[in-house]
């Protein structure tokens, strides 16, 4: 193979692999979108300290409970989803996102608050 092909299948390979959306999650076919939706949001049964929460097929059958500990609470994760307040001045996140310059949490809402890192 010769260079230029070398470089063009590099290139293809690697726009591949940078295309993919930064977003990800797995959603199972059986269960109604709407659960994921409440639980994220912790509405309805998914309220904050919530437990043994039935979960049920879109048929209707039972699946199974959801946590075996109290349901947490998720406003404090930040607008983004890649960092959550743990506690009054710490912040958590992945082990891959390294600088946070700003946090916003309230899903954008008029006085929904801002936070400056410091790193």
């Amino acid at each position: 193979m010769n260079i230029m092909k070398k470089s063009q299948l590099a290139l293809l390979i690697s726009t591949l692999c940078l295309s993919g959306s930064p977003y990800a999650g797995i959603m199972r076919h059986d269960i109604d979108v709407q659960e994921y939706r409440d639980f994220a949001e912790n509405r309805g049964k998914y309220a904050i300290g919530a437990t043994d929460i039935p979960l049920y097929r879109k048929d209707g059958t039972f699946e199974g409970y959801v946590l075996d500990v109290p349901m947490p609470d998720f406003s404090m994760v930040s607008d983004e989803g890649f960092s959550s307040f743990i506690a009054p001045s710490f912040v958590t996140g992945a082990k891959h996102i390294r600088y946070v310059l700003s946090l916003n949490l309230g899903n954008k809402a008029r006085f929904a608050p801002t936070y400056r890192g410091i790193n």
